[in-house]
């Protein structure tokens, strides 16, 4: 008897334990969160050496672009259009980070590979827990490796986001 109260004492401390830590997470992780992200399929391929030269650098010469939709409460739809990579990334990845009123949005491949060949891709994503107002957003553009320094920065700028008014913003080239 004395061994099935240790039992049910253990099962309840465990079950305790595990309701404490999925509370405590929520609460620490807050803020906003990306969900949904899609990749195109290679929509234009270029290659140095099988391409006539001004259409190749017509496509390399694309921007690309962010646009931001507001949703439903405080969720953004985003979508980058003209993301140029190699033609054999798999498929991309967005994350975001959120410091006060700093955003950092992070585009980055599945697979890194060397090709002799550009693709252009859009990514569509959502942006959950995003209140409307004013913010910094730095955007990188980064091998899967993540590694985030001015020369994967893509945008460096103010936005404002209105629940009301969709934004595009051009992105730099890097």
């Amino acid at each position: 008897m004395r061994y099935l109260n240790l039992v049910k004492c253990g099962v309840v401390s465990s079950l305790f334990g595990l309701l404490t830590a999925c509370v405590s997470e929520s609460s620490t992780t807050g803020g906003v969160s990306i969900s949904e992200v899609n990749t195109s399929d290679c929509k234009t391929s270029v290659s140095r050496a099988d391409t006539r030269p001004e259409y190749y650098q017509e496509i390399s010469e694309k921007r690309t672009t962010l646009t931001l939709i507001p949703g439903v409460t405080n969720e953004v739809v985003g979508q980058f259009t003209d993301v140029q990579d190699n033609c054999i990334i798999g498929r991309f990845h967005v994350d975001i980070t959120r410091n006060g009123d700093e955003l950092v949005l992070i585009i980055y491949p599945e697979l890194d590979m060397l090709t002799d060949c550009v693709c252009l891709y859009d990514i569509g994503f959502k942006v959950k827990e995003l209140e409307a107002g004013s913010y910094h957003l730095k955007v990188y553009h980064t091998t899967s490796k993540r590694n985030l320094d001015k020369s994967n920065m893509i945008y460096n700028g103010s936005i404002k986001i209105d629940s009301q008014k969709s934004i595009t913003i051009p992105m730099d080239k890097r």
